[in-house]
């Protein structure tokens, strides 16, 4: 999380834990935790959203973290000179 210490990010991750434990309901908790600057040639997107779909995420919100995922657009700077635009896709081409 930008503007953040990195144990911050263990606080807010146990909130989220203790908060899960004590929810009520039949269902349990879930948490998805991606480091996509890491992830991205490493997940297949189709389980990703075969995951929130599931977990019971509304069709509406896993559209819209598909849609944000997908969606970003990428260029290297390589020797000074900007390549073109390009979108992340898992594995290399």
């Amino acid at each position: 999380m930008l503007g953040h210490q990195i144990h911050d990010n263990r606080i807010i991750a146990s909130e989220v834990v203790h908060t899960l434990s004590h929810m009520q309901g039949k269902h349990g908790g879930f948490i998805l935790k991606l480091d996509l600057a890491k992830a991205n040639d490493k997940i297949k997107w189709s389980f990703l959203e075969w995951c929130l779909k599931r977990r019971g995420f509304s069709p509406h919100l896993c559209k819209l973290i598909m849609c944000c995922i997908a969606s970003s657009s990428f260029s290297i700077l390589l020797n000074g000179e900007k390549s073109e635009r390009f979108t992340p896709e898992r594995g290399l081409h």
